[in-house]
């Protein structure tokens, strides 16, 4: 004849309780596993607000922030614990979009008397106009490992996708826009 085995609500308890050692060990091993974040306050250039948009493989961030009076926005790179105003092409604002892990950043930045927004390359301490297209607008939101950016050039005519290396080659010549870049 089989024995047969009833559940009580004594025998349901000691054999959860035999289980919370188990369980105990399992949720050790992955608190131990857990990954620690450092949240870090940037700063500002001197306005209310800034926001981060890319950072490199070697911590280097890049984004923009209102300067002192919220008058203007400003790209910047926030690196070794500093945030550097990155400035502009001689207007009042300037956008950062991309950052390399040679540390060069890419965006957009108005020209003086703000007659037209131009991408932008940063790099070893200024700030180089890299729209050569005759266009009224550029904007370079993407940048891959080999320093090609991709973006965008508007006329008064059409909108222009392009990727740079040294110079602009329009990719589409009737409309479009060119979102991202891989290596």
């Amino acid at each position: 004849m089989r024995a047969r085995h009833c559940l009580t609500p004594q025998s349901v308890l000691v054999r959860a309780l035999a289980a919370v050692p188990v369980c105990l060990a399992l949720f050790a091993s992955f608190a131990a596993q857990a990954q620690t974040y450092t949240i870090t306050d940037l700063g500002t250039l001197g306005g209310s607000f800034s926001v981060a948009l890319s950072v490199n493989s070697h911590g280097q961030v890049i984004g923009n922030s209102f300067t002192t009076g919220d008058q203007d926005l400003h790209a910047f790179i926030y690196s070794d614990g500093t945030m550097r105003d990155l400035g502009t092409l001689g207007g009042s604002s300037s956008s950062a979009d991309a950052i390399d892990d040679l540390g060069r950043v890419f965006g957009t930045a108005y020209t003086a008397g703000n007659a037209s927004s131009r991408a932008f390359l940063y790099a070893d301490g200024r700030m180089i106009d890299i729209g050569p297209l005759a266009a009224t607008s550029n904007h370079a939101p993407s940048v891959n490992a080999a320093g090609e950016v991709a973006g965008t050039a508007y006329t008064h005519r059409c909108t222009l996708s392009c990727i740079a290396t040294d110079r602009c080659r329009t990719l589409e010549p009737w409309a479009g826009r060119a979102a991202s870049l891989t290596p």
